[in-house]
């Protein structure tokens, strides 16, 4: 008799659901009027009250499935974010990025191992981590 699959939580779910739609609902209106209008210092969203390993599971989900944006990556860099993986997304990685996890993540370098720090582009700005 062949196995079932194993059922998901209710968490696992719920962050899928999240990820599927986060560009075309969650992020739409942060990366149309303000994405390369404005840099915020902090945003206030619907995933502020997310508990950190939420938020970082969400990241992880949006990054395995490839629908990591710019915009959605901005609207999750909050303060008490404490690892980030770009393993998926590379691209994201540039000098903008750290410039947004110095102002918004307090948390200090050696935290942020899986951010790639094999990229060039990152090194310039890691010594403000932590300040």
């Amino acid at each position: 008799m062949p196995r079932r699959r194993a059922v998901p939580s209710l968490a696992s779910l719920c962050l899928q659901s999240l990820a599927q739609h986060m560009q075309s609902l969650w992020a739409k209106d942060y990366s149309d009027n303000y994405l390369d209008e404005y840099e915020f210092r902090f945003l206030v969203g619907p995933f502020n009250d997310l508990a950190s390993g939420l938020l970082q599971e969400l990241l992880r989900v949006l990054g395995a499935t490839r629908r990591l944006s710019r915009a959605a990556l901005h609207l999750l860099l909050l303060p008490h974010l404490r690892q980030l993986s770009l393993r998926h997304c590379p691209a994201l990685a540039n000098n903008a990025l750290g410039h947004l996890l110095v102002l918004r993540c307090q948390v200090g370098l050696g935290e942020w191992g899986g951010v790639g720090w094999g990229c060039h582009s990152l090194w310039g700005w890691g010594e403000g981590l932590g300040k």
